[in-house]
């Protein structure tokens, strides 16, 4: 265990950004803080660094406590041996490249050819050994970006903190440096916590998630466990994409319950945690990946008929507004090797195993 917080709580005024927050951080691991903004992620990331001071609870980095009111312990930011890389990188554009690498070692007192040959492995790590010398105000975004990841990692921190570090790329590069990320990673050896809002980055890097709301956490787990078995509607609609159909339970029978969605329509699905009985208002969520369109309208068991109201080639699929006979709009996903069109009639089909039943509260 690198990293501990224990019972977390920090507030400003009357408004709670982190409730009582209990986390667990494994050496080695990427483990990425997710959630909508203003949900304490980023609250959470400044007291493990020391920039800000939890008001109750207590933060363990190796062993130690270095944050814990009650103790009336804490350990200032420098001396907590941690990097962080911020949403702005925070380049200074007076300094060349190597001059803002090297500023960590400086503070601390070092200097001469450990600074030297620190500096350049920082820079070569991160691939830009070639541009040690150029103005800060002659980078690219990704450039600046990879600077202040060697920034944070020329001192050989224990731990990484990562704040949104790749929202201000464009699309193509917030992949390229993803990967660029984790196969550092794995290579240093580095334990790294991440901010992000984006699914995609959190699905695409971690080895575990904890998803964040209203400053809790709401589930901690693998990236699949998430996607594949949320904990609550909240976990399952900020992780991917879901159809999701209202309904009324019709009938429990062992493990399948039989949904009414509509005036005629029965889905069955398999039970969920929490019994739920006959009457009860319920939801019926499935992956677009697991449910199937097909042209045309065909009858059956968990089938529904639709049509395409709005229609998105993005290249390997369709994503298809759909107007289902029910009454609700739901968005599918289409197979890119049939030919579709605005105003067809289709049937959505869905096996009971990938749909999932959750009750709604009252």
């Amino acid at each position: 265990m690198v990293l501990a917080l224990r019972e977390v709580t920090k507030s400003f005024g009357d408004t709670t950004a982190v409730d009582a927050l209990s986390l667990d951080v494994r050496r080695g691991e990427i483990l990425t803080l997710l959630g909508p903004s203003g949900c304490g992620k980023t609250t959470t990331l400044r007291t493990v660094i020391g920039l800000e001071r939890c008001d109750s609870g207590e933060v363990v980095y190796a062993g130690q406590i270095i944050d814990s009111p009650r103790q009336r312990k804490f350990v200032p930011t420098h001396k907590r041996q941690m990097g962080m890389v911020f949403q702005s990188y925070a380049i200074w554009p007076h300094m060349n490249v190597f001059d803002n690498v090297a500023y960590p070692l400086r503070v601390r007192g070092i200097g001469g050819q450990a600074l030297k040959r620190a500096v350049e492995r920082a820079l070569d790590q991160v691939g830009l050994a070639n541009l040690a010398q150029r103005a800060a105000t002659q980078l690219s975004g990704g450039q600046q970006q990879r600077v202040a990841l060697a920034r944070s990692l020329v001192f050989e921190p224990r731990l990484l903190l990562l704040d949104e570090p790749f929202s201000n790329l464009d699309a193509q590069l917030r992949g390229q440096m993803r990967a660029e990320l984790k196969v550092l990673q794995r290579r240093l050896g580095v334990t790294v916590v991440l901010v992000t809002h984006d699914q995609v980055e959190a699905l695409s890097v971690s080895d575990r998630i904890a998803v964040m709301r209203h400053g809790r956490l709401e589930q901690v787990g693998t990236p699949e466990q998430l996607y594949r078995e949320p904990a609550s509607t909240a976990v399952r609609d900020f992780i991917g994409r879901t159809i999701v159909l209202a309904g009324t339970v019709d009938e429990v029978c062992g493990d399948t319950v039989a949904v009414r969605v509509g005036d005629s329509h029965t889905v069955t699905s398999r039970s969920p945690d929490a019994p739920v009985a006959p009457g009860a208002r319920v939801q019926v969520a499935v992956r677009p990946e697991r449910a199937r369109v097909e042209a045309g309208t065909v009858g059956g068991p968990n089938r529904l008929q639709a049509r395409i109201d709005a229609l998105l080639f993005v290249g390997d699929h369709y994503e298809a507004t759909l107007a289902l006979d029910i009454g609700q709009t739901v968005m599918a996903y289409l197979s890119a090797d049939n030919s579709w069109s605005e105003g067809q009639s289709v049937t959505i089909a869905m096996s009971a195993d990938d749909a999932r039943v959750w009750e709604v509260s009252a």
